[in-house]
């Protein structure tokens, strides 16, 4: 899944998004739907080892997606996204 910038044009804020390419757009803190910046998408290949803040209290290493999935399981977290609940960690 593709890393994206989204802007709101409202506050301002600027934000990095992994979302699908047919995704709904994003709710900023505001109020106010951001809008996606036509930039280029980053994505992390399976077999580069990235740093993933999302994980844990203070994020941690990630070497691939299996490895994702098995720090997810250790920690209790579940990916719950769908367009209806908004909610990506649960």
């Amino acid at each position: 899944m593709p890393l994206y910038d989204y802007l709101c044009p409202n506050c301002g804020e600027q934000t990095d998004v992994w979302a699908r390419v047919d995704e709904d757009p994003k709710l900023c803190g505001c109020g106010l739907w951001m809008k996606r910046l036509i930039s280029a998408t980053r994505s992390n290949p399976d077999w580069m080892p990235y740093f993933d803040d999302n994980l844990g209290q203070y994020g941690t290493w990630v070497e691939s997606r299996q490895h994702r999935k098995r720090i997810m399981g250790e920690l209790g977290l579940v990916d719950n996204y769908t367009s209806t609940t908004r909610t990506r960690w649960v």
